[in-house]
């Protein structure tokens, strides 16, 4: 028996309209498989197992943040639509013995119903920012939500079209100089559930949206500026930018349209926690949580941005 050995493949969302996400930093594919284990009266050992649940599950980490931010919206990003978008299709490339990857061998996973569901958000000066994110697959009434097969060629031939790094951050009209990480959390809570007499599930919903900004920074300053007990969103937005890193160049010019920017009306700012050691710079985490203004999004993402005139 062949000894075969795979890695990362692009995840394609197929349809007439196709996007593809290829910067992977990693995933994981889970059947999402539960047991019911019994045993004989007297017995210590089972003699009896049922499978009782099967809810597949792929959770990745990838750096297409542009690509997946301009996709995916705050409650995630439902499939099938119509036919534009019809399935998820996540690929474990070959790795032939003696030679380089091949792209013509891969085993696909291909999901035809379910949710993709942004997690987590984070940047910083250096690492690339990334974006973590579950698909939830479910049963569209025909098919098994995970279709597995081998043999499958991977079309087109993945590259790295964009990567972004921490930019500017403005804080209720203030700019936060020592702001140079960060992240945010969806905050996300979804529910799938199964119809009567179903090991898959059939439907998935998000229940809550609780998104949240966390800024690590050492300028203790900050403690004063928001208080003790945190400080209003006002009438002036916050917004948190990333900024392009061009490739083959350094910098991408504060006029070019090219950044990301994440804009918040309303909400509390405040920080936890503020210390350190003596061998170190103090240092306390700022955290902006948003909330629904009763109009607007509670987090604003735009795409092809120019962060000066």
């Amino acid at each position: 028996m062949a000894h075969e050995r795979y890695t990362l493949g692009r995840i394609v969302v197929n349809g007439s309209s196709t996007w593809n996400l290829e910067g992977l930093e990693s995933k994981n594919l889970s059947s999402g498989i539960q047991t019911l284990l019994r045993r004989a009266a007297g017995q210590p050992d089972a003699s009896w197992i049922a499978v009782t649940e099967v809810a597949p599950r792929l959770s990745a980490t990838c750096s297409d943040v542009e690509t997946f931010l301009s996709n995916v919206a705050m409650s995630g990003f439902a499939f099938p639509q119509s036919t534009t978008y019809t399935t998820v299709e996540n690929y474990f490339v070959n790795l032939p013995d003696g030679g380089v990857r091949d792209a013509t061998a891969c085993v696909k996973g291909a999901m035809n119903k379910g949710l993709i569901v942004p997690r987590r958000l984070t940047w910083g000066l250096e690492p690339p920012a990334t974006i973590e994110f579950d698909i939830i697959a479910t049963f569209d009434g025909t098919n098994a939500p995970l279709i597995l097969s081998v043999s499958q060629t991977m079309s087109g031939t993945p590259v790295i079209g964009e990567m972004f790094r921490a930019g500017p951050v403005t804080i209720n009209g203030t700019t936060g100089d020592s702001f140079t990480s960060g992240s945010f959390d969806f905050g996300l809570s979804e529910e799938a559930a199964r119809a009567m007499d179903q090991i898959y599930p059939t439907r998935v919903h998000i229940q809550a949206r609780e998104p949240e900004f966390r800024f690590p920074t050492s300028d203790l300053s900050i403690l004063n500026t928001y208080g003790i007990s945190g400080t209003a969103q006002s009438a002036t937005d916050s917004v948190i930018a990333l900024r392009h890193m061009p490739n083959r160049s350094s910098v991408t010019a504060d006029t070019e349209e090219e950044h990301i920017t994440m804009t918040v009306d309303d909400g509390l700012i405040f920080w936890e926690e503020g210390g350190g050691s003596n061998d170190s710079d103090a240092e306390s985490t700022v955290v902006l949580k948003p909330i629904f203004d009763g109009t607007n999004e509670m987090v604003v993402f735009a795409t092809d941005q120019a962060l000066s005139e």
